[in-house]
C-alpha cells in the first residue's frame, strides 16, 4: 500500500482490493471480509473515500 498511509494496519485479506478501498474499509473499522460482506450498501457508502466503484469492487468478491 502507499507509504503515506498512517492508519491502522490493513488486513492481508484486503489485498485483493485497490489501495483506496482497502484503506477506506480499514479506517471504517472493518478487519475481516465477512464483516464487509454482511454490511449493507448504505453502511459501506457512508465510509470516507468509499464510493460506488469501491462498493462494486467489494460486492464482486462476495460469497
Amino acid at each position: 500500500m502507499s507509504d503515506s498511509y498512517d492508519g491502522p494496519p490493513i488486513p492481508p485479506e484486503f489485498a485483493q482490493f485497490t489501495p483506496r478501498t482497502a484503506r477506506a474499509l480499514t479506517r471504517g473499522g472493518y478487519r475481516c471480509l465477512l464483516d464487509v460482506w454482511v454490511a449493507s450498501d448504505d453502511e459501506l457508502l457512508a465510509l470516507r473515500n468509499f464510493g460506488m466503484l469501491s462498493l462494486a469492487e467489494v460486492r464482486a468478491t462476495g460469497p
